[in-house]
Formats: C-alpha cells, structure tokens, sequence
C-alpha cells in the first residue's frame, strides 16, 4: 500500500499548520496619504487630534487648579474659620480655573457625540485603520471624553466647598479629591495613547 506523503513545513513559515495574518491596510499608512486623507478615516484622526489637544489644555488648568487648592488648604489650616482676603483672592483664581474647565467640557461632549454620529455613518465592516473597526474607535473616544466630563462635577464641587470647611482634615480632603483626579485613571491614559497610535499621530518605535 502506498504511503501519504509527510506533510512539509511551507517555506519562511515560523509556525506549521498556520497560514499568514493578513493585516488591515491603513488608509494613512504613509506621510503622504495622511496629508490626503478624506472621508471617516480623516474626521476619526481629526477628532483624536480634537481630544488630545483639550486633554493638554485640561492638564494646565488641573495643574494650576491644584497648586490653588494647595495654597487654600494652607490658609485655611492656618485660620480655619477666618475669610481672609487673601483666600478670597485664592478661591477667585480657583472659580476663573474653574470657569475655563467648563468649555473644555462642552468640547469633550461634543467629541462624543461627533464620533457617535460617525459611528452611524459608517456601515462597514472594516476596520478604519489598522485594528480597530468604528465600534471600537468610539467607545475609546467616549470613554477617555466621558472621564473628563465626569470629573468637571468634581472640580465644582471642590471649588463650592473648599473655601468653607472648619477643620484641616476637611479641607485637605478637597485639595486632594482635586489634585487625586479619580475619573481619569490609569485605562483612561491608556486608551488615550491607543487611539493616538491607532490614527498615526503616535509612531511605534521598532528598533
């Protein structure tokens, strides 16, 4: 009887028995066709670019916001049940940095809802750029967007309260519920940076 042929191992083959993963072209898979990119791959990069740019924005006034609180805990421990002048000029730089949150906030509730509408628009199954179908890109833009709104409330309720507490455990509660920024975790950063490396605005370093 004849016998079966061994099977042979395919040439530049690193696993046997596995035929090569084809991956998804990306519509801005060089310099060029970044520069002419149109239709759903350029809004999506366009609002990933949107959503950074006011993270950036958001991280100086939280910064500053942070070192005013500081500075409030400090006056506050200080003369606990005093309103000096000098902590009602400290809480009035806190409502303006309050106060240029607020259209930070708008602009990240706008994001969601563009790349909500975009979600609708585009029927395809494939993914938009390399990985990612449009499902996917829209639940790390509203995820990262959402984070940022949710902690707006924080920030209001830090700056409604701070001013007034009677005891140093109380205010310094505050200044670090400010400064901690709980709603933007470690998985917000992280989505952030994978959306930024989905749309080609962050490069992987292959060396």
């Amino acid at each position: 009887m004849k016998m079966s042929q061994t099977p042979r191992r395919t040439p530049n083959s690193n696993s046997p028995g596995f035929a090569p993963v084809k991956l998804h072209q990306s519509p801005i898979a060089s310099p060029n066709s970044q520069k002419n990119l149109t239709g759903v791959p350029r809004v999506v990069r366009d609002l990933a670019a949107d959503l950074y740019n006011n993270v950036q924005k958001w991280n100086n006034l939280h910064i500053r916001g942070a070192q005013l609180c500081k500075q409030i805990a400090i006056c506050k421990t200080d003369k606990p049940f005093e309103y000096s002048p000098e902590l009602e000029t400290l809480t009035n730089d806190l409502y303006e940095c309050v106060d240029e949150l607020k259209p930070i906030k708008e602009a990240f509730e706008m994001i969601i809802k563009q790349a909500e509408a975009m979600k609708k628009l585009q029927k395809t199954p494939e993914p938009v750029f390399f990985g990612h179908k449009m499902e996917g890109l829209v639940e790390m833009v509203h995820y990262v967007a959402n984070a940022y709104v949710t902690e707006y409330s924080v920030k209001q309720t830090v700056l409604e309260n701070i001013a007034h507490t009677q005891s140093k455990d109380e205010v310094m509660f505050f200044a670090t519920f400010w400064t901690l920024q709980t709603n933007v975790d470690d998985k917000v950063t992280l989505k952030l940076e994978s959306l930024l490396t989905e749309t080609c605005h962050r490069t992987i370093d292959q060396t």
